[in-house]
C-alpha cells in the first residue's frame, strides 16, 4: 500500500510539471510593444458588439494613444 501512495505523489507531481514549465517567457517589457489599438472590421461589427466591450475597447485605445502615440 506505500508504493501505491508513492507512485500516486509522483503521478501527480510528474502531471503538474508541464503546466508549470510551458509557460513562455515574456520577450519584452514595454507595454507599447505588445499592445495595439483594437479596431473593428466594419459597422456591422461594431454594432453587434455589447455596449460594455464596446467602452472597454474604447478605454483600451485611449490608454494606448496616451501611452504609446508619441512613441512611434
Amino acid at each position: 500500500m506505500l508504493w501505491l501512495k508513492k507512485l500516486l505523489r509522483w503521478m501527480i507531481v510528474l502531471s503538474l510539471m508541464p503546466l508549470t514549465s510551458g509557460c513562455a517567457a515574456p520577450t519584452s517589457s514595454s507595454y507599447c510593444e505588445v499592445a495595439q489599438p483594437i479596431r473593428w472590421a466594419s459597422m456591422a461589427d461594431l454594432n453587434a458588439t455589447p455596449v460594455d466591450i464596446t467602452r472597454q475597447v474604447v478605454r483600451h485605445n485611449d490608454q494606448w494613444a496616451a501611452l504609446c502615440k508619441t512613441r512611434s
